[in-house]
């Protein structure tokens, strides 16, 4: 249990704001944790692999453990490397739901029953290659009839959704095919394969790679991630979105060519390397690079507002309550 989870706990036995106490203590977190950069981090993790704030509230959840686990699960890799990031973010239950991947059986033609094919898109399209294939410095690839090449087709989501079946409940006694879990501790462990119910066919997936048949659910999922984390695209869609998202919406080829140049991602904390490049890179640097018109960002209205609340010496209390500004939610993520 991580420091979001352990202040919700403690603030909704003192006001019982439910899950609206996400919100309050992420603002309360980032106006007073000294780790800024981490935090940064985190957030822009948070807008790459997407979680909607909104999605566990189907579930009627009173609390605010859902979003604050897989927040918790991004702050862990905020210095991590991407691998393990990707391989953690897949076997996510809030993302398992949001996604449609959890419970998420093989295909039974008889009862007209197919792999759901939501996640198989959006690992590709939004977590790591994106639609369409791309130059060494972030430039989208053409054909011989200046068409832009897409990085997969519809078979390509097919033999992918094939290898996140299995997928369900990681609770003592769970079966597939269970509701999802409503206890707090269930949202801290990752999603477990139910062997059964995954799709042990061979698979063709991007460039040729070809997983095996019989080999067990497990298998499939390592064997994908490694793949998506070497395809030739990763690490220009991922660093072009980090350049984006700490500096500049308009990154010349070569400052996202030099960035790429440091990704490896399976090295243990490989993102401190990344985001050492982006900050410390002459295009980041120079004054008169700033100056030009095509340079810069305009800032999410979040990072405006916690920028400036964070330029005054505040408190998360005031006459010994909390400012009416932290009893508002604030969904950070999705």
């Amino acid at each position: 249990v991580s420091y979001l989870q352990e202040s919700i706990d403690q603030s909704k036995s003192q006001y019982g704001f439910g899950y609206r106490l996400f919100g309050s203590t992420w603002t309360t977190l980032n106006l007073t944790t000294p780790d800024i950069l981490r935090q940064r981090m985190s957030f822009n993790l948070s807008q790459i692999m997407v979680l909607s704030g909104n999605t566990m509230m189907i579930f009627q959840r009173t609390d605010a453990h859902p979003l604050s686990a897989y927040y918790d699960m991004l702050q862990s890799h905020s210095f991590g490397n991407y691998y393990n990031l990707l391989y953690d973010v897949s076997l996510s239950p809030q993302m398992g739901h949001f996604l449609s991947h959890y419970n998420n059986p093989k295909a039974d033609p008889a009862n007209n029953i197919h792999p759901d094919e939501n996640f198989a898109r959006e690992i590709m399209q939004l977590f790591s290659i994106g639609l369409w294939q791309l130059n060494k410095d972030g430039s989208r690839r053409r054909d011989a009839q200046g068409q832009l090449i897409p990085s997969y087709d519809n078979q390509d989501i097919k033999e992918m959704a094939e290898v996140f079946t299995g997928l369900g409940p990681n609770i003592p006694g769970g079966q597939f095919g269970n509701i999802f879990p409503q206890t707090n501790e269930n949202w801290v462990k990752p999603m477990r394969m139910y062997e059964a119910f995954h799709d042990t066919s061979d698979k063709i997936l991007l460039n040729n790679t070809i997983l095996p048949a019989g080999q067990s659910g497990m298998d499939d999922i390592s064997q994908t991630i490694e793949m998506l984390s070497t395809h030739d695209n990763t690490a220009h869609f991922i660093c072009q979105q980090l350049i984006q998202k700490f500096t500049t919406s308009n990154p010349s080829p070569q400052y996202i060519s030099d960035v790429v140049d440091v990704f490896d991602p399976f090295e243990e904390g490989n993102f401190k390397e990344l985001i050492k490049a982006i900050l410390l890179h002459p295009e980041a640097r120079n004054c008169d690079i700033t100056e030009h018109y095509s340079f810069g960002k305009l800032r999410e209205p979040i990072v405006r507002m916690m920028n400036w609340l964070r330029a005054f010496p505040m408190s998360t209390k005031q006459n010994g309550d909390y400012f009416n500004f932290l009893r508002c939610p604030i969904y950070t993520i999705g």
